[in-house]
């Protein structure tokens, strides 16, 4: 039942329109760094650039951290220190900075309440034949929606296309994949899991069973907001072209900025009823903890008991960024209504 309800709230939160996103902020996501080897002789390595934004004034250097999350194994971090205005280039940085020699996964970069970053990765094929790269955008991890559209997707004339969506949270999802021809005909679906702080990526042609075509365009639903990418690479010397999905949104309303490393995730959409949904972890107390939570951050909520959930009227960007720290809550999503039978997760 609670995943039922989950999906039904979470699909029914479309995204806002997009704006032309301001990709800086104090907590932002890196879908994927590597140091692996690839297809047909590929070696892969990736460059980390990371800018301290703030000029105003005499301030401190800022202290950043880099969290990097592989799968089946612990995060690893290491810090850097950054004074205003300031950039650092970490060469290869899965080896400088976090030691490992073969590994690949999603990066976090944070810093403290007021931080301003800027960030990307330079993934590089450092092959013998020379070295090709992709510049790969930090997006702030409220940016991120979970609709995402990747246009004139190419698997031919000498290049493989794969897809990869990265969950920077602490919860598991499902993405609903769909693929279109030029024609706006769907053909081919697939559900795909995605752990918890990780990143996915496949052949989308092999993996969606379509034979390669020069140009197709993939759709990623996700209940929870994630990074979706695409990467273009040519068999014939490794150059690729990175295309970012679509689902990325202005992070500049007033939606606060949790400090902690795993807060809940933060569902945006098209409000048409005020107020934001709390969905609770399995085995809460419903109206003890709303009535807890109303008092320590300073709001009006209405307990929904029978399904684990709550609906507070209104919430400021600092009652926001604390209430997804609390252990309690799972989710936090604008108010939306829809019907249920129109959830894509019943198509086709």
């Amino acid at each position: 039942m609670r995943i039922a309800i989950v999906v039904v709230l979470c699909f029914v939160l479309l995204p806002a329109p997009l704006f032309a996103a301001d990709l800086s902020g104090r907590d932002l996501v890196v879908p994927v760094i590597a140091r692996v080897p690839g297809a047909f002789g590929s070696d892969w390595r990736t460059d980390l650039i990371v800018a301290n934004l703030r000029a105003e004034g005499l301030r401190p250097p800022v202290s950043v951290t880099l969290t990097f999350y592989r799968s089946g194994a612990e995060p690893l971090t290491a810090t850097l220190q950054l004074s205003r205005m300031a950039t650092a280039t970490l060469a290869d940085v899965v080896l400088s900075a976090f030691h490992l020699s073969n590994a690949s996964g999603l990066l976090r970069i944070t810093g403290p309440a007021d931080a301003s970053i800027a960030g990307r990765a330079y993934i590089y094929n450092s092959s013998a034949t020379g070295e090709t790269g992709q510049s790969i955008p930090a997006v702030p991890l409220d940016a991120l929606t979970g609709l995402h559209t990747l246009p004139a997707l190419s698997g031919i004339g000498g290049r493989r296309t794969n897809v990869g969506i990265a969950n920077p949270w602490s919860v598991d999802a499902v993405a609903y994949v769909q693929m279109f021809d030029d024609t706006g005909a769907l053909i081919a679906y697939e559900f795909r899991p995605l752990p918890p702080q990780s990143v996915t990526q496949f052949d989308v042609f092999a993996e969606m069973k379509v034979l390669p075509r020069g140009s197709a365009t993939v759709v990623v639903l996700v209940p929870i907001p994630v990074y979706v990418y695409a990467s273009t690479i040519r068999v014939d010397g490794g150059a690729a072209t990175f295309i970012i999905g679509s689902g990325i949104s202005s992070a500049n309303e007033d939606f606060g900025s949790p400090l902690c490393l795993a807060p809940a995730p933060l569902l945006r959409g098209n409000p048409v009823a005020p107020g934001w949904i709390g969905i609770l972890a399995e085995g809460t107390d419903t109206a003890t903890v709303v009535a807890a939570l109303s008092v320590k951050y300073g709001f009006s909520a209405t307990p929904l008991l029978e399904v684990g959930m709550f609906l507070a009227q209104e919430l400021n960007g600092a009652q926001l960024a604390g209430l997804r720290c609390e252990p309690a809550v799972r989710y936090i999503g604008q108010n939306s209504f829809g019907s249920p039978t129109a959830s894509p997760l019943r198509h086709p």
